[in-house]
């Protein structure tokens, strides 16, 4: 039996090895006519931890039967652990795969070739052009329309900074009530689940907006690289805001996530002349002041 060591290879290599056998299945498709990939690989951020993001177009009278078949279709890269249709229909498809090295999620994506035009308003910034083509069996009309892409702005724009305050701001003082009414009715697992992914995930976004480290918006969740993007003092904040176990921990998370969120909105409020729902905020503080 051999050792981990000499048995895994390197989880880098391990999926280019993955990406040059879906690359030589293209190659002798017909039914496929071209190959996108996107995420880290496109934009030059592959590590050891990195998926494999890929887009396939299939010609338009082949599209239905090949998501019909996806599954079969994949298993010819090697051992699939899991294979996931979130939409039910075929057009994209969550896998893992087994590797030489550890396991490693491959999601498709199956397109129509009469999309390949739409390619163009895609939030995703290419590092080149070779890096997001892999494939074109389109006379160029894919790396023509892919070309447009290479090394764009992903900025959140000026014109929708305004639009997005709003609507974190909204979300997250709305969500706090939400959360405090499950936490009132004993519902402590539910009042955790809003806390986190609603009330939370607006504050991080509008913690990013205070920090103006906005330039990734339109590509990623704000939660990218977070520790990175925000100051020291501030992500100490964030951090008091993550529950522990008791329900008083619960509710101390709740108000310290009202204290932040106030402090961050009133902020960038004052610095653009824009409203913000103070009033509200402060009754939902003083609702879980008063527990």
């Amino acid at each position: 039996m051999l050792k981990v060591d000499e048995a895994m290879i390197d989880p880098i290599e391990a999926r280019a090895s993955f990406k040059q056998s879906l690359l030589e299945v293209v190659r002798t498709d017909d039914r496929i006519v071209g190959l996108l990939e996107g995420g880290s690989g496109a934009e030059g951020r592959v590590d050891p931890w990195s998926d494999l993001d890929v887009f396939l177009f299939i010609q338009d009278a082949q599209i239905e039967q090949f998501r019909q078949e996806w599954r079969q279709w994949s298993r010819q890269f090697g051992q699939l652990l899991l294979a996931y249709d979130p939409d039910e229909d075929g057009a994209i498809a969550w896998t893992i795969f087994q590797t030489e090295s550890s396991p490693l999620r491959v999601d498709f994506r199956f397109m129509p070739a009469s999309q390949i035009e739409e390619v163009r308003s895609w939030p995703t910034s290419p590092q080149a052009l070779d890096a997001f083509v892999l494939y074109d069996k389109t006379d160029g009309h894919l790396s023509e329309v892919a070309k447009a892409l290479v090394g764009s702005s992903q900025r959140l724009p000026a014109s929708q900074e305004l639009g997005t305050f709003e609507s974190h701001c909204n979300r997250m003082w709305y969500f706090l009530h939400t959360a405090f009414c499950k936490f009132k009715r004993g519902d402590y697992w539910y009042t955790r689940v809003t806390l986190h992914i609603a009330a939370l995930d607006s504050l991080i976004a509008l913690l990013r907006l205070e920090a103006g480290a906005v330039e990734r918006w339109q590509a990623s969740f704000p939660e990218w690289k977070l520790e990175q993007a925000l100051p020291p003092a501030r992500l100490r904040q964030l951090n008091g805001c993550i529950p522990l176990q008791s329900p008083e921990d619960l509710r101390q998370a709740m108000l310290q996530t009202a204290y932040l969120g106030r402090d961050v909105c009133r902020n960038i409020a004052t610095q653009h002349g824009w409203s913000w729902p103070d009033a509200a905020a402060e009754a939902i503080i003083e609702m879980l002041i008063a527990g």
